[in-house]
């Protein structure tokens, strides 16, 4: 008999036997009628709404103003019409450029634990 043909009625044996036949070692996880859907995810209360509430705040805020450029290169374009507007729609894509790349130098910092000294400088520049 090969390897092959053991394995192979080894798994036969293993899917032939019913659910009251397996070991707590061959089946860990409990059975689908003792859980909850999300019973098991903690409840944070104030502080999680807070967290919620803090991250929709500066998202809005960041977000916002970069979508709404082209509101602001129109009025430059109108105050400044020396500018070309190509010039002008730099400023935009540079704010762009700066808010999305920062990301790959910032998100490593925070997942090692850096974050109240990016907030604080953050606050103060």
């Amino acid at each position: 008999m090969s390897t092959r043909d053991a394995i192979t009625i080894s798994s036969q044996n293993q899917l032939s036997q019913s659910p009251q036949e397996l070991t707590p070692d061959t089946e860990k996880a409990a059975s689908p009628s003792n859980i909850i859907p999300g019973s098991d995810i903690p409840d944070g209360g104030l502080r999680a709404w807070l967290c919620v509430i803090g991250a929709w705040s500066v998202m809005s805020a960041t977000f916002g103003y970069s979508n709404s450029f082209g509101v602001f290169q129109s009025y430059y374009i109108t105050k400044y019409p020396e500018v070309s507007a190509s010039d002008i729609s730099w400023v935009g894509s540079v704010l762009l450029f700066f808010q999305f790349n920062f990301g790959a130098f910032t998100g490593p910092l925070y997942d090692k634990g850096y974050f109240y000294y990016m907030m604080y400088s953050g606050t103060i520049f």
